[in-house]
């Protein structure tokens, strides 16, 4: 599966606004299949973003997704790309020269355009 980074940005979002955990099938997302949404959370996770309880079944396919909070690093994260209008600018970079890149040169970019501004 391709990582979706506007449901990575919407999935930071949530975590952010909810004051308890979160199960992930209470999340609804237009066009999104649960199952998409279960491996962002995982991806999210496995990247130090989130905390998680996260129960992965032999096939692959999550049974439980609970997501607890956001790490510091998702804090971090989710403040480099909050602002609408950074976050086209970097989609748009990034678009202009290729598909897709790390997730670390994403927060990079986002970077420069932040302190662009301040």
């Amino acid at each position: 599966m391709k990582r979706n980074i506007d449901l990575i940005r919407e999935l930071l979002f949530i975590t952010e606004k909810s004051h308890r955990s979160v199960a992930v099938w209470t999340i609804k997302i237009k066009g999104i299949s649960a199952e998409t949404i279960d491996y962002h959370a995982y991806l999210l996770q496995d990247g130090g973003y989130i905390k998680a309880d996260i129960e992965q079944l032999e096939d692959d396919t999550f049974d439980t997704v609970l997501i607890h909070s956001l790490t510091w690093s998702g804090h971090e994260l989710l403040d480099s790309i909050r602002k609408d209008q950074i976050w086209e600018k970097v989609k748009n970079r990034i678009a202009e020269k290729t598909e897709s890149v790390p997730f670390d040169i994403l927060k990079q970019i986002a970077m420069e355009y932040i302190e662009a501004l301040i």
